[in-house]
């Protein structure tokens, strides 16, 4: 063994907490929880949400929402004592950039039309170390850098009598009821235990909803923050014709995905450099997908695959670094402006929803 160990150490799974009840319309925040401190001597890889949606009552959807349980979870915020917003995004943003990131759609059980007394569960990542980096763990959280941590879930409906249409799908005549319970873990590893800079994480990670826009064949456009201590490694749009939630698009009388195709091109620039990505073509983005997302499309032209509810149609991720190197992030420091335009989207009563993620340097409250 070397006299300063600095190999590789096991990743561990520590529950937090088990069963934690969740209201719903509400927000609600958890600190008193997560293991941090002088001492702590960890680094976190991930946060790990188990959502249950235990329906209790005349549970029968008309129209149930494939991937619902991601569509209660309205927005996830986590802030620690030194001021950073590590992430600010909801539960759907989770579902599309962990499989984006991990090439594989996460673990949850698709809802169904019969639905009384039966438990869905779905697992909500939050990534603090990105995959696709050829070091991950330099964005891990140093859990011995911090005294506090405060994650704040805000929920959506979970209960509607007579017919509606909500976070679950569309509900028949009779009232539909859930209980909604999480459980909460870290996945960590002891490497942070040992005062040595090559096992301590250099940076922050930062995963931001920047909101959703009603296209039109016009160029539309999304500002991004300039700041001397935020860059991206990737961004993210999802357009599709009817908003449920952000990132999810399904068609309330049908029950179906209304994902659309209808984006021709997408530009990301500054005022210094106005065409970083250039035009990016839609069929740049369809053979990406491929590759990223990991799903099979057909070898016939002009044919329409056969894709699950949680489609792919209207995805459109860049990623800033391919080679997996931090140093091919995008700086947003000093610009004046930083963008996202596209142009086409179809009926100007369709939105893009648009996700970054990147990284900030640590800051320190003095």
């Amino acid at each position: 063994m070397p006299k300063t160990p600095i190999a590789k150490f096991p990743m561990e799974e520590k529950l937090l907490l088990a069963g934690e009840p969740l209201a719903a319309n509400a927000t609600r925040s958890w600190s008193s929880c997560f293991p941090v401190g002088k001492g702590a001597g960890e680094t976190w890889e991930r946060i790990r949400i188990q959502l249950h949606l235990a329906m209790t009552a005349a549970g029968v959807w008309t129209f149930p929402v494939h991937a619902g349980a991601y569509n209660f979870i309205r927005r996830i915020t986590l802030v620690t004592s030194d001021g950073e917003t590590l992430v600010d995004a909801p539960g759907t943003a989770f579902l599309i950039l962990n499989r984006y990131l991990e090439h594989h759609m996460p673990w949850f059980d698709p809802f169904v039309v019969a639905c009384t007394g039966l438990t869905f569960n779905a697992v909500i990542d939050i990534p603090l170390g990105f995959s696709n980096l050829r070091k991950p763990e330099d964005g891990y959280l140093d859990s011995g850098a911090y005294s506090g941590l405060t994650l704040t879930i805000t929920t959506g409906t979970n209960v509607v009598a007579g017919a509606g249409f909500f976070d679950l799908g569309v509900g028949n005549a009779g009232a539909n009821a859930q209980v909604a319970t999480f459980d909460l873990s870290i996945i960590r590893t002891k490497a942070g235990m040992f005062n040595n800079e090559a096992v301590k994480p250099l940076y922050v990670p930062y995963i931001k909803y920047i909101g959703s826009l009603t296209p039109s064949n016009a160029v539309q456009r999304f500002n991004i923050e300039s700041a001397p201590d935020l860059a991206l490694f990737g961004f993210g749009l999802c357009h599709g014709a009817v908003a449920r939630a952000p990132f999810d698009h399904v068609t309330a009388a049908t029950g179906l995905s209304s994902e659309s195709d209808a984006i021709t091109s997408v530009t990301f620039g500054d005022n210094i450099i106005p065409n970083i990505v250039d035009r990016k073509q839609l069929t740049s983005f369809q053979t990406e997908r491929h590759r990223d997302f990991n799903e099979v499309y057909p070898v016939a032209p002009n044919v329409v695959p056969n894709i699950p509810t949680v489609s792919l149609i209207g995805k459109y991720f860049h990623n800033f670094v391919p080679d997996g190197s931090v140093y091919g992030a995008y700086p947003t420091a000093n610009k004046s402006e930083c963008y996202i335009t596209y142009a086409g989207g179809g009926a100007g009563t369709n939105t893009v929803d648009c996700l970054l993620w990147g990284f900030r340097t640590k800051r320190r409250v003095i």
